[in-house]
């Protein structure tokens, strides 16, 4: 059994991630409410019914993230169940409600469980300590997953009740229960995706520049000011705007050129690609393929249907893997933005330090580099730093690279 003061740590990381996915919720319940009204009010006044204000939007948003908060601060939220009640001749009555759930306390107290029964059942087969951390951390990975899917979940439902709440206040007395066609879904799914990234770069970018200017504060470089930040997040979430209003987002790719003796330089560069529209096209051509395969072989519309849910749980995956991606991207840009707004001159590369460090990677670890030749960082899956190096330059004279190419063997690169 854990110790008293393991089972202190325990205690405050539950606490620390059950009170990081609540405000995250209501974060996200704070700009999905805004989205909603906005959207919902347009609609109205393409038809003349209601003229959008400003005023308006921001009344429902605040009403609709006090009430969220407060069942947040209860341990979970308001949840809709179907309930289903039995007729004559074979029939059910299916209704829905609205009901309080404490998931996010039964979600602690799981989580409780299972890292005791991890750290428990490691201690007592001599598992070394490293190897348990690895269980934990695979662990907390998969109950990621299923956050994302309840933060969906959440989403979608703040999302009907801003727009309830707009009819309600603009004096809408019927509403029209309609579902969504496959161009619809799509649609929405891709604008969902696009706006989840823009929600995530404002957090990363705020907490980057916030954290950069704290670690130069402690040298004494800089003043951290709130202006600063705010200055940083709105140009930053400005242009990854515009990047995801064109269907995708510039991303970092690396760049061999041969050289001689069988010697190859890498170099990494910034390059736009149009992902998020290729994966709408991606997932219209494969949800065509399944239907028609399903409806030639006779399948059931049931079958077709999990075989559809089966792909999209798969292509949820992948969009994880690509926000993972995209969030340590704008996390540099942030840095290296905060860097230029406030005089940095040199950088240092940083690896992670371990055996699953790129070869191009390592080679480049502890390298300086003037802050306009740095290597752009932000390669699926890096989690590499540029951190400042002025102080090594001007007061040890540390050496400074010419550029952010590095030279390897042919087969180097090839292993990577």
């Amino acid at each position: 059994m854990p110790t008293d003061t393991q089972q202190k740590l325990i205690e405050d990381v539950l606490n620390d991630r059950q009170e990081a996915i609540g405000e995250a919720l209501i974060e996200s319940a704070e700009a999905t409410a805004r989205v909603a009204a906005k959207s919902t009010l347009g609609e109205l006044q393409k038809r003349k019914v209601t003229k959008y204000t400003r005023q308006i939007v921001d009344g429902i948003t605040k009403a609709q993230v006090a009430a969220y908060r407060a069942q947040v601060a209860k341990g979970g939220t308001d949840v809709i169940e179907q309930v289903v009640r039995k007729l004559d001749n074979g029939k059910v009555s299916v209704s829905i409600r609205k009901v309080f759930k404490p998931w996010l306390s039964d979600m602690r107290t799981r989580d409780q469980e299972e890292i005791l029964r991890i750290i428990g059942e490691g201690q007592r087969n001599g598992v070394h300590p490293k190897q348990i951390a690895q269980q934990l951390q695979e662990y907390f990975d998969g109950t990621a997953h299923n956050a994302m899917t309840t933060a969906r979940t959440e989403s979608q439902k703040i999302r009907t009740d801003a727009r309830m709440a707009t009819y309600v206040k603009t004096g809408v007395h019927h509403v029209e229960y309609v579902t969504a066609g496959d161009e619809e879904v799509l649609n929405d799914r891709q604008e969902a995706i696009g706006e989840a990234l823009i929600e995530s770069a404002e957090a990363t970018t705020r907490v980057a520049a916030k954290s950069t200017l704290g670690e130069l504060q402690k040298r004494q470089i800089t003043k951290y000011t709130k202006q600063i930040v705010d200055g940083i997040t709105k140009a930053q979430v400005a242009a990854y705007r515009e990047q995801v209003a064109k269907g995708g987002t510039d991303i970092v790719e690396r760049v061999v050129r041969k050289l001689d003796n069988g010697k190859v330089s890498v170099s990494t560069r910034k390059t736009f690609k149009p992902w998020l529209s290729d994966m709408k096209q991606r997932d219209q051509e494969e949800i065509l393929r399944i239907i028609g395969e399903g409806q030639r072989g006779g399948k059931h519309p049931t079958q077709i249907a999990r075989e559809l849910r089966t792909y999209f749980e798969g292509t949820e995956h992948n969009a994880t893997t690509a926000a993972r991606t995209e969030s340590q991207k704008i996390r540099t840009d942030a840095r290296m933005a905060t860097y230029q707004k406030t005089g940095v001159h040199y950088l240092e590369y940083v690896t992670a330090g371990d055996e699953e460090v790129r070869p191009a990677h390592a080679a480049r670890d502890g390298k300086i580099y003037r802050i306009e030749n740095a290597p752009w960082l932000g390669e699926y899956c890096c989690r590499c730093m540029l951190v400042d190096a002025d102080y090594k330059v001007e007061e040890k004279g540390a050496t400074v690279e010419e550029s952010g190419a590095i030279t390897l063997n042919a087969e180097e690169v090839e292993t990577e």
